[in-house]
């Protein structure tokens, strides 16, 4: 016989199941929810990746840039500069172009003591202007260099992700709708930064590599990890477009 004075059993395990179940369906929804939004942003990575890797494989590609109130189309360029032969290389393309639509951002390594000098001069020197005048012409960030000259490979992880982390910052401040690069180290994580942004912001960019004249019978490391994703890719010697479809050889550029 049932004891008056006790608490039902039937009662305190209906009341425990009510409470399970209203933890359980909020927490339902919320999985859910997650597992939608994963899919969505899959979707959202593969849908770039396709159109990113079809952009690169098609000799069409629209202008980019964006037009001004007076019918002027300006283009901001990130233009990044290596140490030595890679520097005056790019400093060769870039000298004669309309700084009045290319508004250029120089990107340097902090360990990069000499790249700004040689523009300087330069500009001097083709446009008779002084050395002074790149402040009022460019702008100039610097980022941490993502793998020193001789530094090991063991330590090197570190560093390349301190200098991603840099470049995100850097891309996500200021984006820009070129992105000139040659080779250098520096343009990985720069590159990489700028892809993100047009992932998660779908803020279109034209990524272009132009190789190094010194490669003549294959490519770089920075250019055979960025040939797959580049809009237009650029190479010096003729002899490259048999072994890469993709590049383009358009005479001497140096």
């Amino acid at each position: 016989m049932e004891d008056p004075h006790l608490p039902s059993t039937s009662s305190g395990s209906s009341s425990t199941g009510s409470v399970s179940s209203s933890y359980s369906l909020p927490l339902l929804v919320v999985a859910n929810l997650a597992l939608v939004v994963l899919l969505a942003i899959c979707l959202r990575a593969v849908t770039w990746l396709f159109k990113r890797l079809a952009r690169g494989s098609s000799d069409a590609s629209p202008p980019v840039g964006r037009v001004c109130d007076d019918g002027k189309r300006i283009v901001k360029t990130m233009v990044v500069l290596g140490s030595g032969g890679h520097t005056m290389e790019m400093l060769q393309l870039v000298h004669q172009w309309r700084f009045d639509v290319y508004r250029i951002t120089f990107v340097m390594a902090e360990t990069d003591h000499t790249s700004k000098q040689k523009l300087g001069k330069l500009i001097h020197r083709t446009r008779h202007l002084p050395e002074e005048d790149i402040e009022r012409l460019f702008s100039f960030r610097v980022i941490p260099r993502s793998r020193e000259v001789g530094q090991p490979w063991l330590s090197s992880g570190w560093t390349s992700l301190v200098s991603l982390w840099a470049s995100v910052r850097m891309v996500f401040d200021d984006p820009p709708d070129l992105v000139l690069v040659n080779g250098p180290g520096t343009c990985i994580p720069v590159c990489c930064a700028a892809l993100l942004h047009e992932l998660v912001c779908y803020h279109r960019k034209k990524l272009v590599f132009v190789e190094s004249f010194c490669r003549v019978k294959s490519l770089s490391l920075s250019g055979r990890l960025l040939y797959p994703l580049a809009d237009e890719f650029i190479v010096s010697w003729e002899a490259l477009t048999h072994r890469y479809t993709r590049a383009k050889y358009l005479g001497v550029l140096y």
